[in-house]
């Protein structure tokens, strides 16, 4: 899978003018972050997730370039026990694309994204092909999601697990109270259905 992922992560950086082994040890850096032994979800794995997600509605997004830049980032620091992941991953892919030379529009349409998946809560078409490929962890198969739901609450570990079930429906519930779960059209006819019904059964698990 990294191959896979530095191959596309290079194909990203060609058109940036980014050289090819100053990419490669930002890669290596994104890699080591994703990859520490604390991630059972928020992992390199979620993020091939996502970008595979993105190039499924990729003719929607008015700056591709800027999605997929955040989808690396977006959880690029995640601690369980801060609320300022967000805002911490999008200042550390500030400056390494600084260090790249990427140029500073891009940068802060990037840092922008990486903000929006705090709320959830897109303002434009961009956020809206971005949030919707991170939700579309909720309209995988029942196995699947079930795995994902079991590698979150591993994050979790330091959580008793009253406190944790408790918090954990609360989330939940606050997607299942909105009208729609993705933005785009496409994502919604394809893992709406699938998506609520994996939320309704995890609640009725949590609840049991």
């Amino acid at each position: 899978m990294t191959d896979a992922l530095e191959a596309k992560w290079q194909e990203l950086m060609r058109p940036l003018g980014v050289d090819q082994e100053d990419a490669f040890q930002v890669y290596k850096k994104i890699v080591s972050y994703y990859g520490q032994s604390k991630r059972h979800y928020h992992n390199l794995a979620h993020v091939g997730f996502v970008l595979d997600r993105i190039d499924e509605v990729a003719h929607l997004a008015e700056n591709l370039t800027a999605v997929k830049l955040a989808a690396w980032f977006h959880d690029v620091v995640y601690n369980t026990q801060s609320k300022k992941n967000e805002e911490r991953s999008a200042e550390l892919a500030c400056r390494y694309l600084q260090r790249l030379g990427v140029e500073d529009e891009l940068i802060e349409q990037v840092a922008e994204l990486i903000l929006a998946t705090k709320q959830h809560l897109p303002e434009n078409v961009d956020q809206q092909v971005l949030l919707d490929a991170d939700l579309a962890t909720f309209g995988v198969s029942s196995e699947q999601h079930a795995g994902y739901s079991q590698a979150i609450r591993k994050e979790f570990w330091w959580v008793p697990e009253a406190v944790y079930k408790q918090r954990r429906v609360e989330i939940l519930n606050s997607f299942v109270k909105r009208e729609r779960l993705y933005s785009t059209d496409i994502m919604f006819d394809r893992y709406e259905e699938n998506a609520r019904h994996n939320i309704s059964m995890e609640i009725k698990a949590l609840a049991s």
